[in-house]
């Protein structure tokens, strides 16, 4: 499967093709529901931890290869308390992926956004592999 973009009219159309380049999907961009049973930062979590295939690491990284998700909601010391990286995976390559959601709607300038995972990934890189096991071992338990 490969994603591409193709214009339409004066619209960017993303396709999701078939590695045997037949069937193709149009995606449209849709509103989100607010309120109870509402599509948010939680849902969106949920949707990529379940469907890691929508994480296109290639598309950062050539030859990253597939995104496998370890744990959601991995806790990060910091001074002053706690913070909670979306997911944590790893790709193909043994890389530690960080994954942090954020929908279109959120009012968080950009700069925010990208300085938030940068202290995640600064906070991740001082554990040891075996505190990062155990975070993970913890994580992991605590949602069973």
């Amino acid at each position: 499967m490969s994603l591409r973009y193709r214009l339409r009219g004066f619209k960017l159309v993303a396709m999701l093709v078939e590695s045997d380049g037949q069937r193709s999907s149009s995606f449209r961009r849709t509103r989100l529901r607010a309120g109870e049973g509402a599509q948010d930062e939680k849902w969106l979590q949920t949707l990529l931890f379940a469907r890691p295939d929508l994480v296109i690491l290639d598309r950062m990284e050539a030859d990253a290869g597939a995104f496998v998700p370890i744990v959601r909601e991995l806790p990060l010391a910091r001074e002053g308390g706690v913070v909670f990286l979306d997911i944590l995976g790893i790709s193909r390559s043994g890389r530690l992926v960080l994954v942090e959601c954020k929908l279109w709607r959120n009012p968080q300038a950009r700069r925010e956004v990208i300085a938030q995972i940068l202290e995640y990934a600064a906070l991740a890189r001082g554990l040891s592999y075996s505190d990062l096991t155990a975070k993970v071992r913890q994580s992991t338990a605590r949602r069973s």
